[in-house]
């Protein structure tokens, strides 16, 4: 153990806290590690939480643990979870601020140094990141696309209600908490249970007295770990009734969290939130007769409590959830296989005013009309032209040609890197819009290669354009 900086002879208060919570993961931990002894902030300790694990990831401890500033271990010789690993990682921790973490997982260099600059400079009780995926080596844009809401755009809030949206992602890690915060109202994950994180994210959100987010890449979650020789990550595991059963037992315990009258909306956006996360699992419906009966039994009492406009309105909810809310719902697990089926074969769909309309109906016989339909949010390519703004290069995106019906926000322009990781991201201010066009002032593309992209929000998802620069 390497002791953390003294004050008068006392052990000193770090900046952050990192709870890094292993089992089992040792192909991945040493890079894991590497990480964080890299990070540009030096203020903090880490806490090191092992479950239980096996020799190699011992070994992979014993060799790298070193390295990291004011670490402490705790060993358990059992495997009591990793909501128990977490808990017990925060009440160990000394720092003004915790930061969770995954033992297969990558922090960029500058994470912890962003976050806490935000925190402290706002006084922020959560500060949180963006997050990319990294399957077989490679970031990508994160699985669930309505995930990407809740980092969309920088914000500082004290108030959750005006921003539903912080509720979306229900990740524990990339995210500064202010420990005093989390133990004054006793934020702790639920022992036991598989899917705690989203509890957890939620009674934090609902307890922080401000929260903000900022626009820097914080984490890299190792979704895909390649082959289960390692045992699949919980993401994987979709085709387990009993995740399923953990799962929506903890969509309720969540929804609880909102019950208050004054909470009405916010509880609408969990809840419909929550329903989109359900069919994660649908997936092996289709092609598992006894899973399929599994799941409608599990998921529909769920479902059935959910009424047709509290799901039909939902703007965020793609048409194919709301058919399989329907199916779900009403007990139609054979017509649910079918739908899982059969949806990639129907035509392309068509627009009617501000809608995208799908052709299900030629699927599945009986449903609702509005079930067959989402808000329209495809822009498609836009053309662009240098200009000068002042005596400064810029950028004009030609908005004038959106389609009729789509409402959008604008939110940054992306320069595409070599990885996702390596995008540069410049944000759009509110007069950025001009007599249709997005001006990005400052803007230098003299090599003339970048590939760019707008990204915008349109009925509560992040959605991208390509940007084509015109001679």
């Amino acid at each position: 153990m390497i002791a953390g900086p003294r004050r008068n002879g006392h052990l000193a208060t770090p900046a952050v806290t990192v709870v890094l919570i292993v089992h089992n993961t040792a192909p991945w931990l040493a890079e894991c590690i590497r990480s964080i002894a890299g990070q540009t902030l030096r203020d903090f300790e880490v806490v090191v939480v092992d479950v239980a694990s096996d020799l190699a990831t011992k070994m992979v401890l014993l060799r790298h643990a070193w390295s990291l500033p004011g670490v402490r271990p705790i060993v358990k010789r059992h495997n009591i979870g990793g909501a128990a690993a977490a808990n017990l990682g925060i009440r160990a921790a000394r720092g003004r601020y915790v930061f969770l973490m995954d033992s297969d997982d990558v922090l960029p260099p500058d994470a912890l140094a962003a976050l806490h600059r935000a925190a402290r400079q706002d006084d922020l009780d959560i500060a949180i990141g963006r997050a990319l995926s990294v399957v077989n080596g490679k970031p990508t844009r994160m699985r669930y696309s309505a995930d990407l809401v809740t980092w969309s755009r920088p914000l500082v809030t004290d108030e959750l209600r005006a921003h539903p949206e912080l509720t979306m992602a229900p990740y524990y890690w990339g995210r500064l908490y202010r420990r005093s915060l989390l133990l004054r109202d006793d934020v702790f994950m639920q022992p036991g249970r598989m899917y705690a994180d989203r509890y957890f994210t939620c009674k934090a959100l609902r307890s922080s007295r401000r929260t903000g987010v900022i626009p820097q890449l914080t984490y890299l979650w190792r979704r895909d770990r390649g082959d289960d020789s390692h045992g699949l990550s919980i993401t994987q595991r979709t085709h387990s009734l009993e995740l399923l059963d953990d799962r929506i037992a903890g969509f309720r315990d969540t929804e609880s969290l909102f019950a208050a009258e004054r909470d009405r909306s916010l509880l609408l956006y969990v809840r419909r939130a929550n329903l989109m996360r359900l069919f994660i699992h649908a997936k092996h419906v289709a092609d598992d007769p006894d899973f399929r009966a599994g799941f409608v039994a599990s998921a529909g009492p769920y479902a059935a409590s959910f009424g047709l406009d509290e799901v039909a309105s939902a703007p965020f909810l793609l048409a194919r959830h709301k058919v399989q809310w329907y199916l779900t719902a009403h007990g139609r697990g054979d017509d649910l296989a079918e739908f899982l089926t059969r949806a990639s074969s129907v035509p392309e769909p068509r627009t009617d005013g501000g809608a995208t309309v799908y052709d299900y109906g030629r699927i599945v016989a009986g449903l609702p009309p509005e079930l067959c339909a989402e808000p329209q949010r495809r822009l498609g390519a836009l053309p662009a032209r240098l200009v000068t703004a002042g005596d400064r290069p810029a950028l004009a995106v030609d908005v004038s040609r959106t389609p009729d019906g789509v409402s959008y926000q604008p939110l940054c322009v992306v320069v595409q890197g070599r990885t996702l990781a390596d995008d540069r991201r410049i944000a759009l201010g509110p007069r950025a819009h001009i007599d249709g066009e997005i001006v990005v002032p400052s803007f230098d593309d003299s090599a003339g290669s970048s590939k760019l992209a707008f990204e915008y929000l349109a009925a509560g998802r992040v959605c991208r354009a390509p940007i084509t620069i015109e001679e």
